[in-house]
């Protein structure tokens, strides 16, 4: 009998440990996955907020309700082949929210796959502009 229970807790101990490492494993993946993609939007953030200040714009600062000139009054000239890129979609925007550490680019089409992998415009009639 003795032999039975202690060949019972053996294999519990093991799918216990296996189980374990398992669950260990999938959140070492969540978390590494997600610090990747991450990361991935703050460079292409970084990227297009070098893009914009060498072209002449003016960026708008929500946080103040200040507009911010850079270079000049200037609008953004805007060409398909120069647009930085995220994930293949050209990036139109960013949102930035330092007190969350929140840094992604905005999208400028509005797909399943676009909403899935960054921040679209859903609404309205363009970024920053009055309807």
């Amino acid at each position: 009998m003795k032999k039975q229970y202690k060949i019972f807790l053996n294999i519990l101990i093991t799918v216990l440990l296996i189980a374990g490492i398992g669950i260990l494993g999938y959140l070492a993946y969540d978390y590494i996955s997600q610090s990747i993609l991450t990361k991935e939007a703050e460079d292409a953030v970084d990227e297009f907020v070098t893009y914009v200040e060498k072209q002449s714009a003016v960026v708008v600062d929500i946080s103040e309700n200040n507009q911010v000139d850079v270079n000049s009054n200037k609008e953004v000239i805007v060409s398909n082949k120069t647009v930085p890129k995220y994930k293949n979609f050209n990036i139109i925007g960013s949102i930035q929210i330092p007190k969350t550490k929140i840094k992604y680019p905005i999208v400028d089409v509005i797909t399943p796959d676009a909403i899935a992998v960054a921040v679209t415009q859903i609404y309205g009639s363009g970024l920053n502009e009055v309807r």
